[in-house]
Parts: C-alpha cells; sequence; structure tokens
C-alpha cells in the first residue's frame, strides 16, 4: 500500500517539494540586502540599541519604521505563502477519493484483498506525515527569513502570526483534511477543490478575526492624550499586537468615550489639520487613549492555541471521511 501510495500521488508530492525549493530560493534572493542592514544594525548603529529596546523614542520610530518600509513582506510573496495550506488541500486531499471514483479505479482497488478502511488509512497517513514536513520546514524558513524584521520592528506577533511556528503546519493539516472530507463527500474532484478553498479562506478569516483576538482577555493600556491611537507602530509596544479598533478614549470620570464622540468633540482642528491642536483639545477634555493588546509574551500560547482548533477541525474531518469511505460509498 505504502508503495502504491508513492507511485499514485509521487507527482504531487514531487512538484509540492519543487514549490518549497522555489519558495526557499525566492526567500533567500529577497533577504540579502535585509541581512546585510541588520548585520550594521548589530555593529553599533543607533537601530541596534532601538532593535534591542523596541525604544518609544521618536528617532527609533523613525528607524525602525524605515527598515520595515525598505525589507517589509513583500505582497507577492505573502499571497503565495498565505495560499500555500490551502493548494495542499487542493492538489493533495481533494482528488484522493474523487479521482478514483470519476475514473471507476475504486471498484478494482477495494476488490483486491485490501479493505477500504486500510486504503485510505495508509493513504491519509502518507499524505499526512508528508504535508507536516513540507510544511514544517516551510515555517522554519519563515522564520529564519523574518527574524531582522521581527527583531529590529516588533511586528512578529502583528503580522508574521500566520506565517511562522506551528499555525502553518496546523493550517496546512486543516486544508488537506478538508480536502479529503470534500472529495469523499462530492465524489467530483473540480467541485471539491471549490469546496477545499473557499472553505479554507473562509474558516481562516473567521478565526483570525472573530475568535484570534479574544482567546485571552486583552490588556489595555491607558496612554495620555493624544491624536491617535498608534497601531501603526507595533514596535511601540514592545512586540505586542493592538487589536484592530481595540482602542477608546477615557474621560476625567473614568467613563468610556468612543472614537467618534472624541472627533466630534475636537472636530474643528481635524478641519484645520492641525493635529497638535486637536491633541491640546484633547487634553483640555481629560481624554485619555485606552488601547487593547495582546502581549507580546503571548506569541507562543495563541499559537497552540489556534494550531490546536485547526488540527481538532482536521481531525473531525479526516473521521468524517474514514466513515464516508467505509459506510456510504458503494
Amino acid at each position: 500500500m505504502i508503495w502504491l501510495a508513492w507511485r499514485q500521488h509521487r507527482a504531487e508530492l514531487l512538484w509540492s517539494a519543487l514549490v518549497l525549493a522555489v519558495v526557499g530560493g525566492l526567500l533567500f534572493w529577497a533577504s540579502r540586502d535585509m541581512f546585510a542592514a541588520y548585520q550594521l544594525a548589530h555593529d553599533g548603529t543607533t537601530t541596534a540599541a532601538c532593535a534591542m529596546g523596541h525604544s518609544q523614542d521618536p528617532i527609533c520610530s523613525t528607524l525602525t519604521g524605515d527598515f520595515q518600509r525598505r525589507f517589509g513582506d513583500p505582497a507577492v510573496l505573502l499571497l503565495i505563502l498565505t495560499v500555500l495550506p490551502a493548494l495542499a488541500g487542493m492538489f493533495l486531499g481533494a482528488p484522493l477519493v474523487a479521482r478514483e471514483i470519476e475514473r471507476c479505479t475504486y471498484q478494482v482497488a477495494w476488490t483486491q484483498g485490501v479493505s477500504r478502511l486500510r486504503w485510505i488509512s495508509v493513504k491519509l497517513l502518507a499524505l499526512v506525515l508528508v504535508t507536516a514536513v513540507l510544511f514544517t520546514c516551510c515555517s522554519l524558513l519563515l522564520m529564519w527569513w523574518r527574524g531582522p524584521l521581527d527583531q529590529v520592528t516588533g511586528t512578529r506577533f502583528a503580522l508574521g502570526f500566520d506565517l511562522e511556528g506551528v499555525a502553518p503546519v496546523a493550517y496546512a493539516l486543516f486544508a488537506l483534511a478538508l480536502g479529503v472530507a470534500a472529495s469523499v463527500v462530492f465524489r467530483r474532484t473540480l467541485p471539491a477543490m471549490a469546496v477545499t478553498a473557499f472553505g479554507f479562506i473562509g474558516v481562516r478569516l473567521v478565526i483570525e478575526f472573530a475568535f484570534r483576538p479574544h482567546f485571552l482577555p486583552p490588556v489595555a493600556r491607558i496612554s495620555g492624550p493624544v491624536s491617535s491611537p498608534t497601531e501603526g507602530n507595533p514596535s511601540a509596544y514592545n512586540g505586542d499586537w493592538l487589536i484592530p479598533n481595540g482602542f477608546h478614549y477615557l474621560d476625567r470620570a473614568g467613563h468610556a468615550v468612543s472614537e467618534l464622540d472624541a472627533v466630534n468633540l475636537c472636530h474643528g482642528y481635524l478641519v484645520k489639520g492641525v493635529t497638535e491642536d486637536f491633541g491640546q483639545c484633547l487634553q483640555e477634555h481629560g481624554l485619555r487613549l485606552v488601547n487593547l493588546y495582546q502581549p507580546a509574551g503571548r506569541f507562543w500560547l495563541f499559537q497552540g492555541i489556534e494550531s490546536a482548533i485547526f488540527l481538532t477541525l482536521a481531525l473531525a474531518l479526516l473521521g468524517l471521511a474514514l466513515w464516508w469511505v467505509t459506510a456510504r460509498i458503494s
């Protein structure tokens, strides 16, 4: 069975290894200037001090911002890396059973002394192991590549969460399981691939934006009166992840004031384009900014929580696929 699984899926596996090699080559090519600049920073420049301490000094903010603009993650490469797990589900998982049914080869495969449960179990085990190994290697490559960015800009939690650690492996295994489940339910390769793509994207978006910010209660940081929240400068928060739209204002009595009410209160200064006067207006009214954030120290805990969610979903989908093959497909 192992030899049969290799013969049937060797093309997909070889293409997967080739894609990993290409991604590694692109990362190495894109990292040369960044690693050179990072090495100069560690030779004693001001950037080094900012990188080590993530200081809130304006000079440090400028230097880290320049580093982010120069060597920030390329949008095209980020898109490719984000959809890689979905591709694993579409091209490794979706054809697993659907292709056999479309070609009617399952009738021969399941009548040659090998039970259908053993047939699909061996194939699933092989694909799961290969997928886990490939995406572990990919995650390690990305952690190496983003190392200078994480150190200098403090954006690991905010921007690198989906690319580093154990989460990419869990995403890929979930996509694979979703592809297999769609394959046995729909019994057609193209519909299974479409369901895998849209289902993976939908689940990822829901968990990332609706659940991830609240895996643990966020921490509130109250700062002095300022003109706007500092969402665009994660390094000023020592690598913490500022919750999107997780800010409001407090008045002198400690009551929450929405951003809209704060803007309406000092609207005239914004119309004039004088942000300093706008901040002064907020100060005169005793408004203080409250930012909600997840501390940088929770990065691996959040990785574990999100990975556990996706692995649980993957196990449920694989269980559904096993039951469907043994009980529903005739």
